[in-house]
């Protein structure tokens, strides 16, 4: 990185203020196995409790277009195995594309997966004024 004192624009940056806060929610998009398992990420893992030994217990809900996993609460039980897989509902495994978007609030240990096919209506509203 160049030194801040020669660089008057790069020197304007030490006056903006602290780092951002780290975001609510980490979202990756995970693909689904032929067999119908998902591989949760390792942050999800951990929000639902199951960290590195990978298995155990989560409680699903069907929310709107979406699946909804807690560590606790009401719902289904659900079970990860060893590798950290879930097997998702059918309604999931028949989504267009063959990945699903998996939202994690490791604050509320909230895990959300949904078809990737979501974005396509955020794609969509985002747009919409610029046509």
């Amino acid at each position: 990185m160049p030194d801040l004192r020669s660089s008057t624009a790069l020197r304007q940056l030490t006056d903006l203020g602290r780092d951002p806060d780290p975001p609510d929610w980490v979202w990756a998009v995970a693909p689904l196995e032929p067999s119908g398992r998902l591989l949760l990420p390792v942050e999800a893992r951990d929000a639902l409790g199951t960290g590195a030994r990978g298995h155990g217990d989560a409680i699903g809900m069907c929310h709107g277009a979406a699946l909804v996993l807690r560590s606790s609460g009401h719902g289904r039980p659900m079970a990860i195995d060893g590798r950290g897989r879930l097997y998702v509902p059918v309604w999931l495994r028949r989504s267009p594309l063959p990945c699903l978007l998996v939202g994690t609030h490791a604050a509320a240990s909230v895990v959300v997966v949904a078809p990737a096919s979501v974005l396509d209506g955020l794609g969509d509203q985002l747009v919409a004024e610029a046509r």
